[in-house]
């Protein structure tokens, strides 16, 4: 089932999510991922529209991916 995020996501490494509680990126090695998992879908929606749909690049998952495995994209 696709959320109301999947049209709004900027973000190139968020790899989907569950529209309540979770979060998918790309993962620091290959393949691997990062799951972010929040208890409170107030906190899951304050990510989503403050970092995966609008300023991914202030992210700090953003920020470690484009330092560790892309450094030559910075």
């Amino acid at each position: 089932m696709t959320s109301r995020w999947q049209k709004l996501i900027q973000c190139p490494f968020n790899t989907g999510e569950d529209g309540v509680s979770r979060i998918h990126c790309e993962g620091l090695t290959q393949g691997g991922s990062i799951q972010l998992f929040f208890r409170r879908k107030e906190d899951f929606v304050d990510h989503m529209a403050g970092y995966c749909c609008n300023r991914y690049t202030h992210c700090p998952i953003y920020k470690t991916l484009i330092r560790e495995k892309y450094p030559d994209e910075e």
